[in-house]
């Protein structure tokens, strides 16, 4: 029970593996919906602002509409900032609430002690909801600020209206806590079976390299990330077939994932695929040859190390004249090379792919 609450609470109902994965996406989501939010806020503040000066019964609360404003414009400057990580956007999400809630309280109890604070609940339990966040840490804001509310409401409220207040904001606090989880387990949970769904369409379920249909889509796009030159390395397994014969399939497939982890390790995992069997393929950009070479001998010493033989070929091409198809053939070329001299040395004249 407690594993599952745990889960529930600060993963938001996905494994800590799987959450770690798609936490990349869900912050870029998170930037995207802030910058949203700051321009609708900017907006509606600067309405008000200009209308409140002119409406008596706003006119008491310009001031405070002209803080917010400025609160927000501040943030949107930050959050334009072309360098940003997860934290930073978590910051930033923070101080977009909190300026909204703070606003809440200054409009409600402090500036207008003799009404109820409409606006102060209708941000408690909607703010929580504009992001997807770890539950603990919405419960967390929820709480403190509902408390911050309610100290003000004693301090600042008629006293005919302070223990309707703090039931209302205990009721609406609780009510977004439940709410609010229970959204933010149902959001990440949509993130996470979009994870699942690239992994089983365009990554190797032995290897958890991109697969071929990844590959495929990579050749459109490979040379216009180029600024210099386009490497292609093609790697093959030496003696697959052969230990598939004695000594099973289980032996080769932990051959395929050892070779593909170095594989990954040494060229990268963002632009490396298995073509299928015991072919391997990466692209790099604009590398020095010597560079390369040492790639390669560092990648052929890591699969001799743990047992395995592996054929490497490369090939480069410059910009402007790239072309996918000649040089993925002119890297399998080289690899074929290598490949035979292998099986030369053991008195095998014959392919084996």
């Amino acid at each position: 029970m407690r594993a599952q609450l745990k889960k529930y609470l600060y993963y938001a109902g996905v494994s800590p593996e799987e959450l770690e994965k798609i936490l990349p996406e869900i912050h870029e989501s998170n930037r995207k919906r802030l910058m949203v939010y700051l321009y609708m806020s900017i907006f509606f503040l600067s309405l008000v602002s200009i209308t409140s000066m002119y409406s008596p019964a706003t006119k008491p609360f310009h001031s405070s509409y002209l803080v917010a404003l400025v609160i927000i414009c501040i943030l949107l400057l930050l959050a334009r900032q072309k360098s940003y990580n997860g934290a930073k956007i978590n910051a930033l999400i923070d101080l977009f609430q909190i300026t909204f809630f703070v606003f809440g309280i200054v409009v409600g109890p402090i500036l207008d002690p003799t009404k109820n604070s409409g606006i102060f609940l209708i941000f408690l339990f909607a703010l929580p909801l504009l992001f997807t966040r770890s539950p603990l840490r919405n419960i967390g804001l929820i709480f403190g600020i509902d408390l911050i509310y309610m100290l003000v409401s004693i301090y600042f409220k008629d006293s005919s209206l302070i223990y309707l207040d703090i039931v209302n904001a205990a009721t609406f606090g609780l009510g977004s806590i439940l709410t609010s989880t229970f959204m933010m387990n149902v959001m990440t949970e949509n993130y996470a079976l979009k994870y699942r769904i690239f992994i089983i369409s365009e990554m190797d379920q032995l290897t958890m390299l991109h697969n071929r249909n990844a590959y495929e889509r990579s050749l459109m796009v490979c040379s216009e990330l180029s600024q210099k030159n386009l490497v292609c390395i093609y790697a093959d397994i030496n003696g697959l077939h052969e230990l598939n014969n004695q000594k099973g399939h289980e032996a080769g497939d932990q051959m395929l994932k050892s070779v593909a982890n170095d594989f990954r390790t040494v060229f990268g995992a963002d632009h490396s695929y298995r073509l299928g069997g015991d072919e391997y393929v990466a692209f790099m950009f604009d590398m020095e040859e010597d560079a390369i070479q040492k790639l390669v001998q560092q990648f052929e010493e890591m699969v001799t190390s743990n047992g395995y033989q592996v054929a490497v070929g490369y090939a480069l091409q410059e910009i402007p004249n790239i072309n996918l198809e000649t040089l993925v053939k002119a890297a399998d070329e080289k690899m074929y090379e290598s490949k035979v001299k292998y099986y030369q040395l053991l008195g095998k004249h014959s392919r084996h792919r």
